[in-house]
């Protein structure tokens, strides 16, 4: 699968802004699906990961009078407002302006059991 997800914050009338997730099918990208948060009429501010079962955890800020951080896991399924997270909303007179996702690598059991070696090493030189 060759999916992409746009993020569009237009308000103009008709709005057509919200999360849109296109597919490349037979070398043309075709819009699948566009939905918006409840109460929102945009988002902006996109990022994701792709979770090990291949569904997409996706993260946006909402056009909403008091921005909100929103969360939606695409599993392949057509979404419904209603399939928005509200993770969390923007403190009164502020607003969020961007949202980014980074990753925490998990040591390998090899590299973990490395660096309890060398932990017990150095432990054991200062007895020395």
């Amino acid at each position: 699968a060759n999916p992409a997800f746009v993020a569009d914050d237009d308000t103009t009338s008709p709005t057509t802004g919200g999360l849109s997730k296109w597919s490349l099918i037979s070398g043309v990208w075709t819009r699948l699906w566009s939905v918006n948060p409840t109460g929102a009429t945009g988002l902006r501010s996109l990022t994701g990961v792709v979770n090990t079962d291949g569904s997409i955890q996706l993260y946006g800020i909402d056009s909403n009078t008091s921005t909100r951080l929103v969360g939606l896991l695409d599993t392949g399924a057509i979404p419904t407002s209603a399939n928005f997270a509200v993770l969390a909303t923007s403190p009164a007179n502020q607003v969020f302006r961007g949202v980014d996702f980074v990753p925490t690598a998990i040591p390998s059991p090899a590299a973990a059991a490395l660096l309890g070696l060398g932990g017990l090493a150095a432990a054991r030189r200062r007895r020395a």
